[in-house]
C-alpha cells in the first residue's frame, strides 16, 4: 500500500466528516490527518488504528477500500466516456451536481429495468 492510496481511502471513508472532526474522533491531530490524506507520510500503525476506530471500520475494510479506490482509478484511466462524464461533472457547479447524479442513478435504473 503506497502513501497515496492510503490517503485516498481515508479521504474518501471520511466522506463528509472534516479532518478537524476526524481529528477529534480519532485524537490524531489534524495536521497528521492532512499529511496522511495528500500522501506525504505514510503513519504509524497504531495512529491508522485509530482513524479507523474513528471512521467506524476494521483495518480489513480499510484495505478494501484501497483496493476498490485502485480499481476505480483503473476503470476511469482505461475508459474514455467516463473520463468525459467527469470532466462535465467537473464543470457543473458544486450545488447542482446532485442534480447530474440523480438523473444518471434513473438512466441506470431504466437500463437494469429493461435488463
Amino acid at each position: 500500500m503506497s502513501r497515496q492510496e492510503l490517503g485516498n481511502a481515508i479521504r474518501k471513508i471520511r466522506g463528509s466528516m472534516t479532518q478537524a472532526e476526524l481529528s477529534k474522533l480519532s485524537g490524531v491531530s489534524q495536521s497528521t490527518i492532512s499529511e496522511i490524506e495528500s500522501g506525504k507520510t505514510i503513519s504509524r500503525f497504531d495512529v491508522i488504528a485509530l482513524l479507523t476506530k474513528a471512521l467506524g471500520i476494521s483495518m480489513d475494510q480499510l484495505v478494501d477500500e484501497i483496493n476498490q479506490v485502485n480499481e476505480d482509478i483503473e476503470i476511469y484511466l482505461i475508459d474514455k466516456n467516463i473520463q468525459q462524464a467527469a470532466w462535465i461533472m467537473k464543470e457543473i457547479p458544486e450545488q447542482y451536481r446532485e442534480y447530474a447524479v440523480t438523473m444518471l442513478e434513473g438512466i441506470l435504473k431504466i437500463i437494469k429495468d429493461k435488463e
